[in-house]
């Protein structure tokens, strides 16, 4: 080799250990990005779930609060109320047609809804009526609805009422039961709201 001309260096690249050491590498990588982004999609998904049940007992209750504090409007013998553990009945002229409708409100356990009867609907039983369903993400299951009903000096009454309690509890665990342990102030995994009624008409 003469002093002009240059050294060459050889010619290297990457072995297969380095090739296959990336490739763990980047595959490590990837692995751990896929399930941080699962885990924090999922947490943003239930809750979702959670604010779109809890919206949907709200629009369920503040329907069923309108119509109980219009009981007894234009019905000369006043409300009627007829409550149990799961439903309240009423008359009232809701439609202003003149003549007083008997409404009742119950819970359809099988289904897991809320059903809205009127007049010829209205039985014992708690199959025949518009159901009150959701119109979010999930369907609205409720596995409890509570009436409470109290008079004017706050002693309960399933007649005389001046004021209703609602409880509305959802299934938001999907076991198919009540896990609000009877009470909304109980630690559940449930969804569970109460409103109450004032009634106007008495």
């Amino acid at each position: 080799m003469t002093r002009g001309e240059a050294r060459q260096k050889p010619v290297t690249g990457f072995s297969t250990i380095e090739v296959l050491v990336a490739i763990a590498l980047m595959g490590a990588l990837a692995i751990a990005g896929g399930a941080f982004f699962s885990s924090t999609f999922g947490a943003w998904m239930k809750g979702r779930e959670l604010a779109d049940q809890q919206q949907n007992a709200r629009l369920v209750l503040e329907w069923m609060v309108r119509r109980i504090r219009l009981a007894g409007v234009n019905v000369p013998t006043g409300p009627g109320f007829t409550t149990t553990s799961d439903s309240i009945a009423f008359s009232a002229d809701l439609n202003l047609d003149g003549t007083g409708e008997r409404y009742r409100y119950c819970l359809d356990a099988p289904a897991g809804v809320v059903r809205e009867q009127v007049d010829g609907q209205v039985s014992g039983t708690c199959t025949a009526g518009a159901p009150m369903t959701s119109r979010g993400i999930r369907t609205l299951r409720v596995v409890r609805l509570g009436i409470a009903g109290f008079d004017g000096f706050g002693n309960p009454t399933p007649s005389a009422i001046a004021r209703a309690r609602i409880t509305l509890a959802l299934d938001s665990n999907r076991n198919g039961l009540d896990d609000t342990g009877g009470a909304c102030s109980s630690v559940g995994t449930d969804v569970c709201l109460q409103m109450d009624a004032v009634v106007r008409n008495r």
